[in-house]
């Protein structure tokens, strides 16, 4: 393909914040070219085949995945055929009234997504009854449920109504985003845990439902209120969206790797240019001054390489191909994932030197194990306004330590029954841990096209706490879920609930066929130790929703092209009432009256017919 010379925007990488901002950059008039080193759309939140998922949880591929075991077998024969399966390297589900939906309507993604709703949310009871108890989200959803009493249900609504009064609405009386960054209550800004304990509103189970298994939160008591409550209002404003009684979530079809692959197709309407296979060899550097890094080299190396503590050099361009087929492209400025940031800068090395060496994260600027999960973009200015002093280590003005983003554990297992549960084959299921993070899991079946009509599809996820590997902590949580789904009270309460199966969609105990476990180390790259226009992309973080990423693309957006306002993919404000205008109108009318009879225009605009609605005329001629 032929390629211009220069563009004003160069992004490395397919993955959905990667996506997002090629969309917005498009979107705004910036010429754009995307690529991308692998043969398919999404990068680390790619969808792929069975053969394809293990073949990117090598070392080295693009999952960044280590400590690989699998149990049971990933034979055609056992599970069903590898393409028949379509398998997410970050499973998300999506708030059906959230900034995801508005970013796919605005940009016009939405005509290449479709998505069906979550069917049941469930908590795994850690007492020795290990039952599923369903979640509730919404007041309906409260009355309606067995698994709470009376007395529960009095204190759910008491809660609700609380929370629900401290919520912005519109003049309709509906949730309007969030609470305004400039309210000033201190009710907002006390911790939700010392909320909980003051009002004394709910019990410490009663709060673990509401916080992981409606709200979807980690740990809610090291958050805020006010954080808590947006979060509430977004549940709100997306629960009942699609019709009365219907949840709050919706699930991708055909996998989450859909998102990404949807915004790149945004970003082509909007002109970008886009090409796989494409990786890229180097980046051409220019020192602050002005001249070229390297004599000409078109790698980073440890003399030439970016440091904490030293000037910040300027990328100019990217350089793809080698030999007769060498070609370099001018950039405005260059975004791209970590890892292909890495790769195009010659980090590798370095930032496995990092792990073993430092492993604090602080190595040549280097931090392994420190990516920003998605919604929590660090301090650091990617735009490159300041530069620190040269000693990095002990400037009081230098960057400070950012939080790590966590290990990740990971399993994806495959079960030889339509669903999980009878008539539910989209379901979500918390795992509250007392030693431990939460851990997270999606049962999703065959209505989403990601499995065989007679396999469910099943991820678990959570934050590593110690240093334990991916099956020790995930196996035994798999095998109780499947315990607790086996249960034939449930199984009876379910079907007589539904009807006998709900839809036809019925199973009987699923069994485990096959699960992959692994371990997910994200890695990030100091903003202050990148050339000064190159802006890294966070890598998937533990959320089970997808909607942070909307807030990281934003943030990012504004930080490296210094643009305030509005984000492109943000929706259009609302036009106003008719009703209003004619009001507005009306008042400037009566207020130019009242100027026109206070100075006298009024009588000179009889006298004089050639005045001005205003009482103005242009001076004449002379």
């Amino acid at each position: 393909m032929d390629l211009a010379s220069r563009y004003d925007v160069i992004v490395l990488g397919t993955g959905l914040v990667e996506s997002l901002l090629a969309a917005a950059a498009a979107t705004s008039g910036k010429t754009v070219l995307q690529l991308d080193a692998q043969d398919f759309y999404g990068g680390r939140w790619a969808t792929l085949s069975i053969d394809d998922f293990l073949a990117a949880l090598r070392p080295g591929q693009a999952a960044g995945a280590t400590g690989l075991e699998v149990a049971g077998s990933t034979d055609p024969a056992c599970i069903g055929e590898s393409h028949a399966f379509l398998v997410d390297l970050a499973p998300r589900l999506v708030y059906g009234g959230g900034p995801m939906v508005d970013a796919l309507l605005a940009s016009g993604a939405h005509h290449y997504t479709e998505f069906k709703l979550l069917q049941g949310s469930y908590m795994l009871d850690s007492g020795d009854a290990q039952r599923l108890t369903s979640v509730p989200s919404t007041r309906a959803e409260v009355f309606a449920s067995r698994d709470l009493s009376l007395a529960d249900k009095r204190v759910l609504m008491r809660f609700l109504q609380r929370f629900s009064g401290l919520l912005p609405h519109n003049e309709g009386g509906e949730v309007r985003d969030p609470v305004p960054a400039d309210t000033h209550d201190p009710v907002l800004a006390t911790p939700f845990a010392d909320f909980m304990t003051n009002t004394g509103l709910l019990r410490a189970d009663l709060r673990a439902t509401i916080a992981h298994g409606a709200l979807l939160l980690p740990d809610p008591s090291l958050l805020s209120t006010g954080v808590v409550l947006d979060r509430l209002a977004l549940l709100q404003r997306s629960a009942g969206r699609y019709g009365a009684g219907s949840g709050a979530l919706l699930c991708p079809m055909h996998g989450g790797g859909e998102l990404a692959q949807a915004f790149c197709r945004s970003a082509a309407v909007g002109g970008a240019v886009q090409m796989l296979r494409s990786p890229v060899v180097a980046l051409r550097l220019e020192s602050a001054e002005g001249s070229q890094i390297g004599g000409g080299a078109a790698t980073v190396s440890d003399s030439a390489g970016p440091k904490v503590g030293a000037s910040r050099p300027v990328c100019t361009g990217i350089y793809l191909g080698t030999g007769d087929d060498r070609q370099e492209v001018a950039a405005g400025v260059v975004i791209g994932g970590v890892a292909e940031i890495a790769s195009a800068l010659h980090l590798g090395e370095q930032m496995a030197d990092a792990a073993q060496s430092h492993p604090d994260g602080g190595a040549g600027g280097v931090v392994h194990g420190a990516g920003q999960p998605c919604g929590e973009v660090s301090d650091g200015t990617a735009g490159g306004a300041g530069q620190p002093c040269g000693d990095a280590s002990s400037c009081p003005s230098s960057e400070p330590e950012r939080p790590r983003a966590p290990t990740l554990l990971r399993c994806v297992a495959v079960l030889d029954a339509p669903a999980l549960l009878p008539g539910q084959d989209r379901v979500g299921v918390c795992l509250p841990r007392p030693e431990g993070p939460v851990v997270w899991m999606l049962a999703l079946g065959h209505t989403l096209c990601v499995c065989p009509e007679n396999r469910t599809l099943v991820y678990l996820w959570t934050e590593a706490a110690a240093e334990r590997g991916a099956r020790s902590v995930l196996e035994p949580a798999l095998q109780a879920v499947l315990r607790a789904a086996s249960g034939t009270a449930l199984f009876a309460a379910q079907g007589a609930a539904e009807g006998g199966g709900g839809g036809g969609v019925s199973a009987g105990p699923a069994s485990l066929l096959t699960a992959v476990y692994y371990t997910e180390a994200p890695s990030d790259l100091r903003p202050d130790a990148l050339p000064s226009n190159v802006t890294a992309c966070p890598d998937p973080g533990s959320d089970v929703a997808v909607d942070s990423c909307i807030a990281s693309a934003r943030q990012l957006f504004h930080r490296t092209f210094g643009e305030e306002g509005r984000f492109p993919l943000d929706p259009d404000p609302p036009a106003p009432d008719a009703e209003d205008v004619a009001s507005d109108e009306e008042a400037l009318e009566a207020l130019r009256t009242a100027l026109r009879t206070v100075d006298g225009t009024e009588e000179a605009a009889k006298e004089n017919p050639d005045l001005g609605e205003s009482g103005w005329a242009p001076p004449l001629d002379t």
